[in-house]
């Protein structure tokens, strides 16, 4: 009784005195609510406005009444205001520079900043008057509104500047061409079109409600390009020697000008290209080289467009180029050491300061010491970076032959660390309190210390270190890690993504990449998935081009040939049900309402690949279809595996050691795979893509895809 009537808050009697009667719980807890937000408040000074002892004596007279409803609705307001007035404070400079912000939007021309304007002010009063709760809602409701408008805003500048670069091609025009008022001369059409294109700019941010940055480019280039007809057909024209000859010169020169500042973004942008080809280098050679000047302004003029021509092919030659030989893989590659590499860097160079320049001179200086793992290690990575930072084509070639060495010099220069966590690991069952000493062996853990040695060893090895750890070193952590039956399941409703358990479960996870032998047997069954397809390739690409239009029928028919294919491939069972693989129906949350983000999912319980009809990007996109139906049947292959291990011994088709790779990789499957082990994307999502049965499955998804549609396009 004692402990029951501690945790309320309340001292049981001396010895000898009978206990009081146990108080009713709900106002129990509003009252110790209500009286530690008052003393988190007190402590802060913060009055609430002179109302902080007179809110909280209204919530204990509701208490007393026993209206609890209306009690814990003043004490979820007052909890509010205490807990908005200890950080509005920090929140003193989002309001400084959500005003800033505003009143820039104001200077535009923007009548929505004036409103802004005054919301924040509003803010500010309620602040100074304890009204943190609604002090915190208007600053947060203006910096919403500011967000949503200040994309349109500088869309709208970035069109007002581009639109301003050719003004002075519009007032040279104006002083120099006649024809815009008088329709008898040759040059009325060009003046109409120019007048009709100006009709709508420059805008301003009011006008965005409905004008898209599209519309925004398309004005722009039907202006430019009235104007563009408007001085070609007026440089074009023959004049007689006289006044009008010499007006058009005059002309000429001043447009050269203008051109250049109309020009000036693209020809930037073209001259720090980085070329990526030999093409590209060639085309910003020929850029760079380009006459600047002519002998008369027809050709002064004619250089700058020519100029202009060249950026502009130089620029999607960018765009659109193809990646460089080895590119892709090379990424995909390093992808997997750099935190190793990354963490061999800190460890070897340990610069004092942070700032490129010491990382560099820390590297030449450790590159000079005798020859030693770190030094090895250095001078390896020096290379490596020398390549990578060229612009030759074959660098990623290069690179990625680099790579097996690069990571052996990294795992050298770790070794020790990766030394110091093998045996933290190998003392899981060890009694941290009692060590062993000379001759004495340590004693035993209870299970709860083996669970907290687990996680204590988690929060101290370095990421890239555990990473390096053998895969059955990191099953024993797991294994350690649940000694005492946990880590707690994810609660949803009770969310405990940061219980130390979990964090220290996904932290394993983080470290556990797929076996490097089950990924080779995949990519071999990959191939041979695509090749089956093939075999009817006609009605493959016909489901391709016309997915969208297919019924719910055809589209089951194209939903099973993909799986048989995968199962055939990996040799594994197809999904059975009852009687069909797959079941379509509207998918739905737990709270009843229509599940939107779910494309599909398997069931071990029914053996069923469960496709949601709400999903439109399955029955929109053929490649995510793809990708869906490989991801969930991946599920299913798991399952299969985790089912042989648990095989009795004597089974024939029990999976052991002796059929490996997939051995190895069921190991892992079958660790995630339980109440403890999983992590949803609620609890956190790059877990959650981490851990193991969902790193296969996006792993596998995508790649069989991309494959498929590969070979369909060829």
């Amino acid at each position: 009784m004692s402990g029951l009537l501690n945790a309320l808050g309340l001292k049981p009697k001396t010895k000898g005195t009978p206990p009081p009667l146990l108080p009713d719980a709900q106002a129990q807890s509003i009252l110790f609510r209500a009286g530690k937000a008052s003393s988190k408040a007190r402590e802060a000074g913060l009055d609430l406005g002179g109302k902080r002892d007179t809110l909280r004596k209204e919530i204990e007279d509701l208490t007393g009444a026993k209206d609890y409803a209306k009690a814990t609705t003043k004490l979820v307001a007052f909890e509010a205001q205490v807990d908005n007035g200890l950080v509005w404070p920090s929140r003193l400079q989002e309001l400084a520079d959500t005003r800033a912000q505003a009143q820039q939007l104001l200077r535009t021309g923007d009548g929505k900043a004036d409103q802004m304007l005054n919301v924040l002010a509003t803010a500010d009063r309620e602040a100074q008057a304890g009204h943190y709760t609604s002090a915190c809602q208007l600053l947060d409701g203006a910096k919403t509104a500011l967000a949503k408008r200040l994309p349109e805003w500088r869309l709208v500048r970035v069109h007002n500047c581009e639109m301003g670069k050719l003004k002075p091609r519009l007032d040279n025009a104006i002083a120099a061409i006649p024809g815009r008022s008088d329709n008898r001369h040759a040059l009325h059409p060009q003046w109409q079109a120019v007048d009709a294109a100006l009709a709508g700019s420059p805008v301003t941010v009011t006008d965005t409600n409905t004008i898209a940055a599209k519309d925004l480019e398309a004005r722009r280039q039907t202006f430019a390009g009235a104007l563009d007809q408007l001085t070609k057909a007026y440089g074009a024209m023959q004049l007689p020697n006289g006044p009008q000859q010499t007006a058009q010169t005059e002309w000429g020169k001043k447009e050269a000008s203008a051109l250049r500042e109309q020009y000036s973004t693209l020809f930037q942008k073209a001259k720090y290209v980085q070329p990526r080809t030999g093409d590209q280098e060639e085309l910003l050679n020929e850029f760079l080289t380009m006459p600047q000047g002519g002998a008369t302004w027809a050709e002064l003029l004619g250089r700058i467009d020519a100029k202009a021509a060249k950026a502009e092919q130089l620029l999607r030659s960018v765009q659109r180029a193809e990646p460089l030989p080895d590119e892709k893989a090379y990424f995909r590659a390093y992808s997997k050491i750099s935190g190793l590499v990354k963490a061999a860097i800190a460890e070897t160079a340990k610069p004092a300061k942070t700032s490129m320049a010491d990382m560099m001179k820390a590297i030449d200086d450790k590159a000079k010491q005798p020859d030693t793992p770190a030094s090895k290690f250095v001078a390896q990575w020096a290379t490596f970076s020398s390549i990578l930072e060229s612009w030759n084509d074959d660098r990623y070639t290069k690179c990625l032959a680099l790579l097996p060495a690069l990571k052996l010099a990294a795992a050298a220069a770790m070794k020790a660390k990766q030394d110091a966590a093998l045996e933290l690991v190998g003392r899981l069952n060890e009694d941290p309190n009692f060590p062993p000493v000379e001759d004495a062996p340590a004693l035993p853990a209870t299970s709860d210390q083996i669970e907290q040695n687990a996680i204590a060893a988690t929060q101290t090895i370095d990421p890239a270190v555990l990473k390096m750890l053998p895969s059955d070193k990191k099953m024993e952590l797991l294994t350690a890690l649940r000694a005492n039956g946990g880590p707690p399941p994810f609660d949803e409703n009770n969310p405990n993504a940061d219980d130390p358990a979990r964090v220290a479960q996904r932290a394993i996870y983080a470290a556990m990449d797929l076996d490097e032998r089950f990924v080779e047997m995949e990519k071999t069954a990959r191939q041979a998935f695509v090749d089956e397809l093939m075999k009817d390739k006609a009605a493959m690409t016909k489901a391709r081009d016309d997915w969208p239009l297919l019924s719910e029928a055809e589209r089951v028919v194209v939903f099973e040939k993909i799986m048989r294919a995968h199962c055939k491939a990996m040799g594994f069972a197809e999904p059975k049900g009852t009687g069909k693989p797959f079941d379509i129906q509207l998918m739905h949350n737990a709270d009843g309402s229509i599940d939107k983000a779910t494309d599909a999912q398997y069931n071990p319980g029914t053996d069923t690949i469960k496709i949601n009809k709400n999903s439109t990007s399955i029955s929109s996109d053929f490649e995510l279809m793809i990708d869906t139906i490989v991801h969930e049947n991946s599920h299913n292959y798991q399952w299969k595996l985790i089912a042989r291990l648990n095989k009795p011994d004597n089974d024939k088709d029990k999976l052991t050691s002796a059929e490996d790779p997939p051995y190895t990789q069921a190991l892992m499957f079958a660790a995630n795979w339980t109440n403890e082990g999983w992590v949803t994307g609620k609890e956190n999502y790059a877990g959650y893509k981490k851990a193991p049965i969902e790193d296969h499955a996006w792993t596998t998804g995508p790649e069989t895809a991309r494959k498929l549609l590969k070979a369909l396009s060829s």
